[in-house]
């Protein structure tokens, strides 16, 4: 089975959406070929083929901020949808050349209207990884061959707009629990707080910054994006100590997770799923996230859900969950290993060309 994937930010940025398509490339380049096509720098040790359509040095601003930004995102004309265009007219050839079975379009509505209008062999295969809102709706509404949701909260949302020529599946985010880095001893004063996540307005992570810059414990942050000038004017005034690392490689991560004592993290309810919960489940951290169906079924009942506008709600079970120490996660970890969710994705592959 011949496998694309085209994704504009592979290379560019290293977070949620280029983990899960690396980690999957790499499981299913086992058993079928599997080519990468990416906007961002090829990196030659990959075990799958990667090609790159178009040359970007950074990736669009992902989410509209105001209402002016909305609008041209509704009209696909914001700076995301007009990158993903530009580099869909541009990977054509090289998908062309390849000649799939599968493409697997990371990029939403835009990219796979380019991809029925210009090709009609290979099947098309859409993640839900924008979350239950207007993108999602948007490339429901494209007819994709295949929908894959991540949660069955996000399929239940999805049933309502998917057409009868798109199936629609359940299949988690993966995450490799395997990798284990070198443990660190920053030395900082106890209680350690994560939180990791890019530096979008719906990641809520410089609310979460303002909400525990009084309280007396060390407060780590790892990611970057949009909102960093902000973020950076909040830890200005914090009392306490702080870390800010704008990015760890995946081999290093899980030593900050190990490291710390609570991870928080409590995006906007439309966040497709947090691919961090599943690391910081495998570190035994105890866990604040927003309280959702989503967030619920992904951490099951261990977690501690607060509302995610609510600042007390959040000082509050942050001091708790740090009182409460290390969670045992393993009943539901298992689900979201690589070997078994890749599995998965490669039988719903395989039927869709019979």
């Amino acid at each position: 089975m011949k496998i694309l994937f085209l994704n504009l930010t592979q290379g560019l940025v290293d977070r949620g959406l280029e983990r899960v398509v690396d980690l999957y490339a790499l499981a299913l380049s086992k058993n079928n070929q599997v080519t990468v096509v990416q906007a961002g720098p090829v990196k030659p040790e990959k075990t799958y083929q990667t090609i790159r359509s178009l040359k970007l040095e950074s990736a669009p601003q992902a989410a509209p901020y105001n209402i002016f930004e909305k609008l041209l995102f509704r009209l696909e004309c914001d700076p995301a949808s007009v990158a993903a265009l530009n580099f869909t007219k541009a990977s054509l050839r090289s998908i062309k050349t390849v000649n799939p079975d599968i493409v697997i379009a990371c990029n939403g509505a835009p990219q796979i209207k380019i991809l029925k209008r210009e090709m009609s062999s290979p099947k098309i295969v859409a993640f839900g990884q924008a979350g239950m809102g207007h993108h999602d709706l948007k490339t429901l509404l494209t007819k994709p061959d295949l929908f894959i949701a991540l949660t069955d909260a996000q399929a239940i949302w999805c049933k309502k707009y998917a057409r009868p020529s798109t199936k629609l599946v359940v299949i988690p985010n993966p995450v490799d629990i395997s990798k284990v880095s070198k443990k660190i001893d920053l030395k900082l004063p106890r209680p350690v707080v994560l939180t990791v996540g890019a530096l979008s307005h719906y990641k809520n992570i410089t609310r979460i910054a303002k909400t525990l810059k009084s309280l007396p414990l060390t407060h780590i942050i790892i990611g970057d994006g949009e909102e960093r000038s902000v973020l950076q004017d909040i830890l200005s005034e914090r009392r306490y100590d702080f870390r800010w690392i704008k990015h760890v490689s995946p081999d290093e991560i899980s030593a900050y997770y190990r490291y710390s004592d609570v991870f928080c993290f409590t995006p906007d309810p439309r966040e497709a799923f947090g691919n961090v919960y599943i690391e910081a489940m495998a570190a035994g951290l105890p866990i604040i996230a927003t309280d959702d169906p989503i967030r619920r079924e992904i951490i099951g009942s261990l977690g501690y859900y607060v509302d995610h506008n609510d600042d007390q709600s959040i000082r509050s079970a942050v001091i708790k969950a740090a009182e409460a120490g290390r969670v045992d996660y393993s009943s539901q970890l298992s689900r979201y290993n690589i070997k078994v969710v890749s599995k998965l994705l490669e039988r719903e592959l395989y039927d869709l060309i019979k």
